[in-house]
């Protein structure tokens, strides 16, 4: 095929070679036509030297530059911005040293691409972005923006600080599991898969500040521990609460177990109760008290045992269904049995008003006191002594009471009972409740005028069994001024004031002139008085007073025996 030739004398058919074209020969855009050179135009060996070329080589708007055999390069401007367009491929740009992207003035720099070296991104000259051989780095905030360029994380550079704005979330882990971020009205850290694990185990202390109250919550909404602000600690157990501390210790709602010792100080004290009325601890002395004395201090257990700080040596033992022992040096002296109680030894009741020992109760059975040989089916003797071995009553295996030393002492109101023995059909009484003897001073008066009566002798004894009063009376009347007949006064006893109270009694009296033919004296004793009359009589005489004026100079001894009040 022919070619057409450009050459300076025109354009002929054939090839254009280098010859054809002389150095100082041009080709002018405005000369070049308007169809496209096409490669099948130029054969291989052609070129068309730069040199030969009108330069600069201009491109109206939008008409375009286009290398590659399917035009997949192209540049151009459209007038309004320039335009590299690749179709095919990758574009790149190869630089021996650095690719660098300027203003059109050149004066400043916008991107700077080193060989062996960083990236740099600049914003108004000043450089903002860089690769290092690290990584990369930031001379200033970075911002990342969403749709709507509205700004959604910001690193900003005067604090050093990554700011994530509301509901914007830092997520980490292949299926996002672990969220941090802050919702508008809470910061969150949410955790989806697995454990969350706050590790400071190489650190030192871990420190979590709350401007209020602080809260761990298992299970998403149950209660674990919560931390109140300027207020208690709780603790919770399947969102119940245990435990809680208050301004003066705390408080557990439930039981409390421990693994270990409770350690406390002297006069610290376990307190228990609604008005901590049981209280436990050590003062030097180990100590468990009921301080509410409204209610009992119970220990309750089917065996209990109280030990020494050994243990090898039994101060009590007491048993469900069976004894209560006490013991002396580990030696069992108490023990109580189905039966009553079993004493190993001596039994001392002692006290500083006098030692008790009671028999029986408020009801109506009956108690005993058995004294039985070492045998224990025959009788044995018992013995009262006192503290220093003096012996005082025996019961002995006959039944006898024997009183070896002091008396037999009735509190007043109080006798010895007969009731036990036959009664009469006029009984009034079977109660001895009185024994009693002494002396008195007999009081010869007269009747009707008192005196003043003389006495050689003048005894007068009493013994009063119950209310049975015996009187015995020696007297030796010497003178009197009385006068009327005689009474004597000053009995120890007034008698009582029925008619079965009067009496009479026996005398000897020695020279008496006695009235005609009186021939005896017997004293006799009204009911109600404290005092006796003597009457006289004889075989032809009636009983009459014995009148002072008869005698008053006699000898006399006499018994009486009356009732009492």
């Amino acid at each position: 095929m022919t070619l057409t030739q450009i050459t300076e004398k025109g354009i002929k058919d054939g090839e254009i070679i280098n010859a054809d074209i002389n150095a100082s020969a041009a080709i002018a855009k405005s000369k070049l036509a308007s169809l496209d050179i096409v490669n099948a135009d130029v054969n291989a060996s052609a070129a068309i030297a730069s040199s030969k070329l009108a330069k600069p080589i201009d491109f109206a708007d939008n008409e375009k530059a286009r290398f590659g055999t399917g035009n997949d390069l192209q540049i151009s401007h459209t007038g309004g911005f320039g335009k590299i367009q690749n179709s095919t491929g990758d574009l790149n740009l190869y630089a021996d040293t650095n690719v660098g992207i300027y203003s059109a003035a050149g004066s400043e720099i916008k991107a700077l691409f080193a060989t062996n070296g960083a990236v740099e991104l600049y914003y108004d000259n000043d450089l903002h972005f860089a690769t290092t051989s690290l990584g990369c780095k930031t001379n200033g905030d970075l911002s990342f923006r969403g749709d709507g360029d509205a700004e959604q994380i910001l690193f900003d550079a005067s604090d050093g600080s990554l700011k994530f704005t509301d509901s914007k979330k830092a997520k980490f882990g292949d299926a996002e599991d672990l969220q941090v971020y802050h919702d508008g009205s809470h910061s969150r850290i949410t955790n989806s898969t697995g454990n969350l694990i706050i590790d400071n185990s190489t650190g030192s202390d871990t420190y979590v500040n709350s401007g209020g109250d602080i809260y761990l919550r298992p299970q998403g909404t149950e209660n674990g521990i919560l931390i109140n602000g300027n207020g208690a600690v709780e603790l919770y157990y399947d969102n119940s609460k245990k435990f809680e501390t208050e301004s003066s210790g705390c408080k557990i709602d439930g039981s409390l177990e421990l693994t270990a010792n409770l350690i406390m100080s002297d006069n610290d004290k376990i307190r228990i109760g609604n008005s901590q009325d049981l209280e436990i601890y050590h003062d030097g002395n180990s100590k468990i008290q009921n301080v509410n004395n409204s209610c009992d201090l119970r220990i309750i257990s089917n065996s209990i045992e109280l030990k020494s700080q050994s243990g090898d040596e039994f101060f009590q033992k007491c048993t469900v269904d069976g004894a209560v022992e006490l013991y002396y040096d580990n030696s069992k002296k108490f023990e109580t049995t189905s039966g009553g109680i079993d004493i190993t030894g001596d039994l001392v009741i002692d006290g500083a008003a006098g030692g008790t020992l009671t028999l029986g109760g408020s009801s109506a059975h009956t108690s005993k006191l058995v004294i039985a040989s070492n045998a224990g089916n025959t009788n044995g003797n018992l013995l009262i002594e006192g503290g220093d071995g003096t012996d005082f009553i025996t019961i002995n295996s006959g039944g006898n009471v024997e009183i070896h030393d002091g008396n037999l002492k009735v509190a007043s109101g109080h006798g010895i009972d007969f009731s036990a023995t036959s009664d009469a059909s006029g009984k009034t009484s079977e109660l001895l409740d009185d024994y009693e003897e002494g002396t008195f001073s007999p009081d010869w008066q007269g009747s009707t005028t008192g005196g003043t009566t003389s006495t050689d002798h003048n005894y007068g004894g009493y013994t009063k069994i119950g209310n049975t009063v015996h009187v015995r009376i020696y007297s030796k009347i010497t003178s009197t001024t009385a006068t009327g007949h005689w009474v004597m006064h000053n009995l120890p006893f007034i008698g009582a004031n029925s008619l079965a109270a009067i009496t009479t009694g026996s005398c000897m009296i020695d020279f008496l002139d006695f009235h005609n033919n009186s021939s005896y004296v017997v004293p006799y004793k009204n009911s109600n008085t404290n005092d006796f009359e003597l009457y006289s009589s004889g075989d032809s005489d009636g009983w009459r007073v014995l009148h002072i004026a008869d005698d008053s100079n006699f000898s006399i001894i006499l018994s009486l025996t009356y009732q009492a009040a």
